[in-house]
């Protein structure tokens, strides 16, 4: 994979906090009192950041050391806080290593007491909470341009208390920031089973394919019609943490780039070979700027027949600052 860095213009304003009781994927909600709720980590210690990202790289570790995994604890980071530059394991631990916007600090009290909660959770990510507390003796905690992210002793997630009246506006301040993804950008393709989601679930999934049945692709040439709501757009994320097992699938996915501007094919990149129902394949800078299409097998109801076959689409300003983008498909 190539070492490629995104120069990108963000706004630093501090987007508004969620509503923890809002995380539609980290319900049942409850409010712990003071000094109460579960850490994340087994032992608490001071842990450096290089100890941290080593943490999310290492599975083995991680299932050592946390009650979470860290699919669960990324997930978390990036739920309570929007505006982090990344997604998965592999992509917080690129952007924490990398992005001088994550540093190390002193734990304050009124980190942990006034301005967020900590968050709380089982070993299934299903169980989840938040409290308040003193820091803990020698505490670190790793903060994204100032804000707090998650403490390095227990672990656990900071997650922005909501303000009960709107502050005054900042100032906008327009800055350049390189997020580094030293292992270039993955596309990862993933293959579920519609029979084993739970009944919720595969009624979203059923009504996500007949909505797409519905539109018109101008045979493969409207681009219009493979931006709206889709299975990987829509659930895919939910599918990843709700749903333990791939569909037992070994196959191929086709990958070509359109030019974003005439749909035109440029050039077929290759294929991802999906084994158990999952793969991966290292896109570069340059191909994320085009319309990267997948291609899925007959056999599969998801994503649905245009143009001859069956395809998604992904648009260049979907990739933002990740350092990897999944797609999804369904059979039944």
């Amino acid at each position: 994979m190539l070492a490629l860095a995104i120069a990108t213009l963000v706004n630093v304003a501090q987007a508004a906090p969620t509503d923890p009781s809002k995380f539609t994927s980290l319900h049942p909600f409850q409010k712990f009192a003071k000094g109460e709720g579960e850490g994340v980590a087994y032992e608490y210690k001071s842990r450096t950041k290089v100890q941290f990202i080593a943490l999310l790289r290492d599975k083995r570790l991680a299932k050592k050391e946390m009650r979470v995994t860290c699919e669960v604890l990324v997930r978390q980071m990036v739920e309570g806080n929007k505006d982090l530059p990344f997604e998965g394991c592999e992509g917080a631990s690129a952007a924490i290593e990398r992005d001088e916007n994550f540093a190390v600090v002193s734990c304050r009290d009124e980190m942990f007491q006034r301005d967020n909660w900590l968050a709380v959770t089982n070993k299934d990510g299903s169980a989840f909470g938040v409290w308040h507390r003193k820091c803990l003796s020698g505490e670190q905690v790793l903060v994204y341009k100032g804000h707090p992210i998650v403490s390095l002793t227990c672990l656990n997630v900071a997650i922005p208390v909501l303000q009960t009246a709107p502050l005054p506006p900042k100032p906008t301040v327009t800055t350049t920031i390189t997020v580094a993804c030293p292992d270039g950008f993955a596309l990862v393709a993933n293959a579920w089973s519609l029979s084993a989601m739970p009944d919720g679930l595969r009624k979203k999934a059923e009504e996500l394919v007949g909505s797409a049945k519905g539109r018109d692709t101008s045979n493969a040439t409207n681009p219009e019609a493979y931006k709206p709501d889709a299975v990987s757009r829509t659930i895919g994320g939910q599918l990843r943490r709700e749903v333990k097992t791939r569909a037992a699938v070994d196959t191929h996915v086709v990958i070509q780039l359109r030019d974003p501007k005439t749909t035109a094919v440029v050039k077929e990149l290759g294929t991802i070979r999906l084994v158990a129902g999952t793969g991966t394949i290292s896109i570069s800078d340059e191909q994320r700027a085009m319309i990267v299409e997948t291609i899925w097998p007959t056999n599969f109801m998801s994503p649905i027949a245009s143009g001859a076959a069956r395809r998604l689409w992904l648009f260049p300003e979907e990739w933002r600052n990740w350092c990897s983008m999944n797609v999804h498909g369904l059979v039944p």
